[in-house]
């Protein structure tokens, strides 16, 4: 009886450790899958945000544009409208030099109010002009810390490969 029971404990520990072996290597291909498909997924997103990004940056990059077109036509019109108004100004000039005075004084007038013009709007161009290069940083900062993340994420697969096998 003796002799049975010390050929069977090592058999049952043998089968048992095994069996718990076998468990434990499942689960771990388990949970090697189950990461590979969180990083697929993140990977995904990633690419997601990246191509929203870029649309949104292009969105940016086009609502600038018109824009700028928009200031260039306003300043051509107001170039015009200034060149009108000159033009205006001498024959009225010619026809009363007796109020040349006065004349004068409100030509420096508008011309004041011209440049005010000019410069408010070169100020907010470059308002916006910087708060578009402030998105576009703050967006590549994110992106940056995705890449580092996602670096992160795969250094820690490779080491569970590498260390489960």
């Amino acid at each position: 009886m003796e002799l049975a029971q010390l050929l069977i404990t090592p058999g049952t520990l043998l089968t048992a450790f095994i069996f718990f072996w076998k468990q434990a290597r499942a689960s771990s291909d388990e949970l090697k899958r189950e990461l590979k498909e969180d990083l697929k997924q993140a990977k995904a997103s990633s690419d997601e945000l990246k191509r929203e990004l870029k649309e949104d940056l292009k969105q940016a990059r086009a609502s600038s544009d018109e824009l700028k077109r928009e200031l260039k036509e306003d300043l051509k019109q107001a170039r015009a409208s200034s060149d009108e108004l000159k033009r205006e100004i001498k024959e009225e000039l010619k026809r009363a030099r007796a109020s040349s005075d006065e004349l004068k004084r409100e030509i420096k007038e508008e011309l004041k109010r011209a440049r005010a013009s000019s410069d408010e709007l070169k100020r907010e161009l470059k308002e916006e002009i910087k708060a578009v290069r402030s998105d576009v940083s703050s967006i590549r900062e994110e992106v940056h810390d995705m890449n580092r993340r996602l670096g992160h994420v795969e250094c820690l697969l490779l080491a569970t490969d590498v260390g489960s096998s």
